[in-house]
C-alpha cells in the first residue's frame, strides 16, 4: 500500500509564478505536451473570472471581511495532492483517475469550506498524477490573540461574534495540520492509499532542490562507473593469467583447471555485459545531466524575472492603497460591475456624474452562501459619510440589499408552504365529503 501525498505552502504576494506553472502559460521541461490535453479544471469560476489570481482577489471582495487586507498578508494557501508514483500510475492504468479527483474535491469543500476552494487543477503531464489547489483562508470568530487577552481579562472592548477574517494561521495550526493529513489519508483509503509515518522528520522538497540532489546522484553515478571500469580491467589482467595456467597444465588433464577454464569464460560474459551496461548508463547520465542543466538554468532565469515583476507590482500596489484609498474601492466596484456586464465607459458616468444604471442585478453573498438576482435594478454610484465610494443596489448598500434579498426569499418559502398545506387540507376535506355522498346514495338504492 502506497501513501497519500499532501503538502500545504503559503503563496506570497499574487503568486503569479505558481499561476504561471497552474495554467500552463510557463511550460516547464518535464512537462510531456503529448498529455497536456489530460488535464483538467476541476472548479469552475465565477461569472466574469478568467483565472487563478482573479478568483483569489474575487473571494476576498466578497467575503465580507470586517477587516482591511495588509499588503504583506497571506491571501491563499496552495494545496499538491497526490499519491505515490506507482500508485498514482496504477489508478490512471485503472481508469480511476477521475474518481480520485472527485473524492480529492470532496476533501477539500468539506474541510474547508466550497466557496473557499477557489481553484484546482489536475496535472496528468508530469511524471507523477497531482492536483493543484487554491484555499482562501477565510475563517470566522475571534482571532487568537483577543480570545487569550479575555481569557486573561486583559480585554479593553467588546468584540463581536462570528466575524469574518482572513487568517492563515489559524488554518495551519501545527494541530489542524495533523488533522489535514490524517482526514486526507482516511478519504484515499478506497484508493489503495495510507498516512505517512507519525512524527515523521522527513521535508518536502522544492523543484530546485529536487534538480540539485539529481545532479549530486549523477555525480556519484560517474563516480561508481568510474570504480567499476578499474574492477573490468583488474579481472581482465586475473582472466589473462589465469588462461595462461589454464594452457600450461591442460595437457596433464587437470580437472580443477577445466573448471577454472569455464569460470574464466563465465567472467568474460559478465565483464562484457557489465561494460555494455556501464557505457548505455553512462550515456543516458550525461543526456539527463544536460536537461536538468539547462532547466535549472531557465528555471532560475525565469524566477528572476517574475521576482522584480512581483515586487514592482507589489510596490504600486502598496502605494496605491495606502495613498488612495477610495481608489482602491472603486477598482472593486468596477470589478463587481463588469460581471453584471456594465461595461467602464457606463462605470466612469455612473462614478463621475452619479448616473444610475437600469440593468440585472447579480451579487453573490459570502454570508448567505448564494448569489442574489434582480431585473431592472437600480444601481449608483455614491458616497458615505467618509466620503468612500459606495454601490447601492434600489437605494441600499450591496450587504444591506442582499439581506432584504435573503428575508424576501424566506417569506416567500413561507407563503408557499402555507398555501401548499391549505391545498392539502382542502383537497382532504373534498375527498371526504364525496365519500359521504357515495355512502348515502348507496344506502337510499338499498331501502329503495
Amino acid at each position: 500500500m502506497g501513501y497519500a501525498v499532501l503538502h500545504i505552502d503559503k503563496a506570497q504576494g499574487n503568486d503569479s509564478a505558481m499561476s504561471a506553472h497552474i495554467e500552463r502559460t510557463f511550460v516547464p521541461n518535464n512537462v510531456d505536451a503529448t498529455r497536456t490535453h489530460l488535464n483538467r479544471e476541476l472548479v469552475q469560476f465565477p461569472a466574469g473570472v478568467t483565472n487563478r489570481t482573479e478568483a483569489i482577489e474575487h473571494r476576498i471582495a466578497t467575503a465580507n471581511i470586517y477587516r482591511k487586507v495588509a499588503d504583506n498578508q497571506v491571501k491563499a494557501l496552495r494545496f499538491i495532492l497526490s499519491g505515490s508514483h506507482e500508485d498514482m500510475l496504477r489508478l490512471e492504468s485503472e481508469g480511476r483517475l477521475g474518481e480520485w479527483c472527485d473524492s480529492t474535491m470532496q476533501w477539500l469543500y468539506s474541510t474547508f469550506g466550497k466557496e473557499n476552494v477557489v481553484a484546482a487543477t489536475l496535472h496528468a503531464d508530469e511524471e507523477t498524477p497531482h492536483i493543484h489547489a487554491t484555499i482562501v483562508p477565510i475563517v470566522q470568530g475571534e482571532r487568537r490573540k483577543a480570545k487569550t487577552e479575555a481569557e486573561n481579562g486583559k480585554r479593553k472592548y467588546k468584540t463581536k461574534k462570528n466575524k469574518v477574517r482572513l487568517c492563515a494561521d489559524d488554518v495551519l495550526t501545527p494541530k489542524k495540520l495533523e488533522e489535514y493529513q490524517t482526514t486526507y489519508a482516511e478519504q484515499m483509503k478506497p484508493f489503495g492509499l495510507e498516512r505517512g509515518i507519525y512524527g515523521s522528520e522527513a521535508k518536502h522538497r522544492s523543484n530546485m532542490e529536487y534538480y540539485k540532489e539529481i545532479l549530486k546522484e549523477t555525480e556519484l553515478k560517474q563516480a561508481e562507473e568510474a570504480d567499476l571500469i578499474e574492477k573490468v580491467r583488474d579481472l581482465e589482467k586475473q582472466a589473462g593469467k589465469l588462461r595462461v595456467k589454464g594452457t600450461l597444465y591442460s595437457l596433464f588433464g587437470n580437472t580443477e583447471l577445466d573448471k577454472a577454464e569455464k569460470r574464466i569464460g563465465e567472467l568474460e560474459r559478465e565483464m562484457e555485459r557489465q561494460k555494455f551496461l556501464s557505457e548505455k548508463e553512462k550515456a543516458e547520465i550525461r543526456k539527463e545531466v544536460i536537461l536538468l542543466q539547462d532547466t535549472v538554468a531557465a528555471k532560475d532565469k525565469t524566477i528572476a524575472g517574475q521576482q522584480k515583476e512581483i515586487k514592482a507590482y507589489e510596490e504600486e500596489r502598496s502605494f496605491i492603497r495606502c495613498f488612495f484609498h477610495s481608489f482602491y474601492l472603486l477598482l472593486n466596484i468596477r470589478l463587481l460591475l463588469r460581471k453584471m456586464g456594465i461595461d467602464d465607459d457606463t462605470f466612469v458616468r455612473m462614478h463621475q456624474k452619479q448616473v444610475a444604471v437600469h440593468s440585472t442585478a447579480d451579487v453573490y453573498s459570502g454570508m448567505y452562501k448564494r448569489n442574489f438576482t434582480e431585473e431592472n435594478a437600480e444601481m449608483r454610484i455614491t458616497t458615505n459619510e467618509k466620503r468612500q465610494p459606495v454601490l447601492t443596489i434600489n437605494g441600499l448598500s450591496v450587504p444591506d440589499w442582499c439581506e432584504q434579498k435573503w428575508q424576501q426569499l424566506i417569506h416567500r418559502n413561507r407563503c408557499n408552504r402555507f398555501f401548499s398545506h391549505r391545498e392539502k387540507r382542502k383537497t382532504r376535506k373534498d375527498a371526504h365529503f364525496s365519500t359521504q355522498s357515495v355512502t348515502f346514495v348507496s344506502e337510499t338504492v338499498s331501502v329503495l
